[in-house]
């Protein structure tokens, strides 16, 4: 590491680095504030997820010999569900192109977030699929119209159109 020149250290001793060092702490703060408000919704909002879940994929349904499975796969589903509704939200209001500043290069670049978002959703679908093929039933009554499956299916692919608009 070079040594530092005498105007490196004056610039770490002025009112301006110390004002920056006082915006940055405060921008932590906040951001702290945000993921601990966020915390306690994402929790409340994946145990309704999960409770939808649980009575769409019932023992009865799955089989009393999956429920362990099927449980696992709930938890799975109701996070991914409630972590991929928060991204669109921070993509949403962000945008999903994002402006980079590395040293001297400035560039737009993919936002991180949306790559996160389709590794999510694919991890989500692929939890959907698993569920469903628990949630088969050897009866004649994969055709109906009030399927909660189908319903859940169609609200995912209402919330992509809306998506991509």
């Amino acid at each position: 590491m070079p040594n530092k020149t005498k105007e490196d250290i004056n610039y770490y001793n002025s009112p301006e680095y110390a004002q920056k060092i006082a915006e940055t702490m405060q921008k932590a703060e906040e951001i702290k504030a945000k993921k601990a408000k966020d915390a306690a919704k994402k929790k409340k909002l994946i145990k309704q997820e999960k409770t939808r879940l649980s009575n769409i994929f019932t023992s009865e349904r799955c089989g009393e010999e999956n429920k362990h499975f099927v449980e696992s796969l709930i938890d799975r589903a109701s996070w991914l569900r409630i972590e991929i509704e928060f991204i669109e939200e921070d993509l949403r209001r962000e945008g999903l192109m994002d402006f980079f500043v590395q040293g001297t290069q400035t560039m737009w670049r993919e936002h991180p977030l949306s790559k996160m978002h389709v590794q999510h959703s694919r991890s989500y679908r692929e939890t959907i699929k698993q569920l469903e093929a628990y949630g088969k039933t050897d009866s004649g009554s994969s055709g109906s119209d009030d399927n909660p499956l189908t319903e859940l299916v169609q609200r995912g692919n209402r919330a992509r159109e809306k998506y991509r608009q």
